[in-house]
């Protein structure tokens, strides 16, 4: 057995700091009332604001900083009776969860001022009843490993996954001092700032992006020296929908060729961290080109019909799946931008089935588009929304440097194993 390191100590939950508590859920907070309103009865002006627990897993990082972010709001007629109203350091834990990773999602919240703010469907409402924590790490203590292995383990559901009251009332959390406490939430926070603010630039950037492609794109607005005439087209007639690779379960092999699938596109790019891969005779028409654009034409949800990407010199060698089809045109570059823009995007909604998430190909031959017929027009337009593209994929590079940097910060902060106070002699000595 390996020698314990000076100033540490084994507990039922792990090795923690020799200075550190525990305690559990059930010991420290209060679980106060909540509501169940559905995101139906919502709207942008009312008399309360409602956290939901969609929010929690989309919006909010660790912190709710209620005087930065707006929340939906209830009007008094729809709640039956009103509950505990939020304050200053309350804890609000989303209590189910679509995916493994967010289970028991939280956000402390902070900044409430006058206005009441409620608690809603499928969340815990968490009080510190004698401030064992200090404001501003309460949304952290879920982060720490032994409580987040604690709270997964024991997790429960197939399709979505969850939490009880009782069950994290005996989740044990380590409980570092309080002035160490403030050292690391304070640590924490400046990496959050960090996160927020290239958030928000990225949601900023990608907004101008969309109204630079509403006007491009449909010739509202005409680039300086271009005046040529610009023609209704129809996909079919620039270029060919190709219906994607059919596959059995029993031919995926990790040796096999990669399947792009919906999985692989996110914000209209390709990422290759959920793949699959079979084995089979690809006919070289379902082998993907440069400038092929992907799409997806049949899904489970209706909103990632026509989500799409345009196919790189990195995945040339690959195929495609079923559920998605390439648009093939010597025009790709131009016509994937008017796959992103409200110009194709509102044509799928028209022609979405009533029960089948789905668009044939013979629909999408048939999606109209404004097309400029001089082709240095077409390409002045592609340079411009294609370096808008590059300063927010440099952007999103940032973000994801910071969270991999709050990861590992919070890995050894909320460990014990960096320190941010001083210890005692014995333990510098060590």
């Amino acid at each position: 057995m390996a020698e314990m390191r000076a100033g540490y100590k084994q507990t039922d939950i792990g090795v923690i700091p020799e200075d550190w508590d525990i305690k559990s859920y059930g010991e420290i907070f209060d679980f106060l009332s909540t509501i169940s309103n559905s995101r139906a009865d919502l709207c942008f002006k009312g008399d309360f604001g409602y956290i939901h627990y969609g929010d929690i897993h989309t919006r909010w990082e660790n912190t709710l900083d209620l005087s930065k972010n707006e929340l939906p709001e209830l009007r008094r007629e729809k709640i039956k009776k009103l509950p505990a109203s939020l304050r200053d350091g309350d804890l609000v834990m989303a209590d189910a969860s679509e995916d493994y990773e967010g289970i028991a999602k939280t956000v402390e919240v902070k900044n409430i001022g006058e206005k009441k703010v409620f608690s809603g469907l499928h969340t815990f409402l968490m009080r510190d009843r004698n401030a064992v924590f200090s404001d501003g790490i309460r949304g952290y203590i879920q982060e720490m490993p032994v409580v987040r292995q604690q709270i997964q383990k024991v997790a429960t559901g197939l399709k979505v996954f969850g939490v009880s009251k009782n069950t994290l009332k005996n989740v044990q959390i380590p409980v570092p001092k309080p002035e160490e406490q403030k050292q690391i939430a304070a640590a924490l926070s400046d990496v959050d700032g960090l996160i927020e603010s290239l958030s928000h630039l990225i949601a900023k950037k990608r907004d101008m992006k969309t109204a630079a492609m509403q006007q491009l794109l449909t010739g509202k607005k005409r680039l300086p020296g271009f005046d040529g005439e610009w023609k209704k087209r129809t996909l079919g007639e620039l270029g060919d929908c190709i219906i994607g690779l059919t596959y059995s379960p029993s031919q995926i092999d990790e040796s096999g060729t990669l399947v792009l699938r919906s999985s692989n596109i996110q914000n209209g790019v390709l990422k290759f961290e959920d793949n699959v891969r079979v084995i089979s005779k690809i006919p070289e028409k379902l082998m993907v080109r440069q400038n092929d654009i992907l799409v997806c034409v049949r899904n489970g949800s209706r909103a990632l019909i026509g989500k799409c990407a345009l196919i790189n010199q990195n995945a040339i060698g690959m195929t495609f799946g079923a559920f998605m089809s390439v648009y093939r045109s010597e025009f790709g570059s131009f016509i994937f931008y008017q796959f992103q823009s409200d110009v194709i995007q509102e044509q799928i909604n028209k022609n979405l089935g009533a029960t089948i998430n789905q668009i044939t190909n013979k629909t999408m031959r048939s999606f109209e588009i404004d097309f400029p017929e001089d082709e240095n027009e077409r390409h002045a337009i592609v340079s411009i929304l294609s370096d808008m593209d590059s300063e927010i994929d440099t952007l999103e590079q940032r973000l994801d440097k910071a969270r991999s940097l709050k990861t590992g910060m919070m890995q050894e902060l909320l460990t014990g194993k960096t320190r941010l106070i001083k210890t005692n002699k014995k333990q510098e000595a060590a």
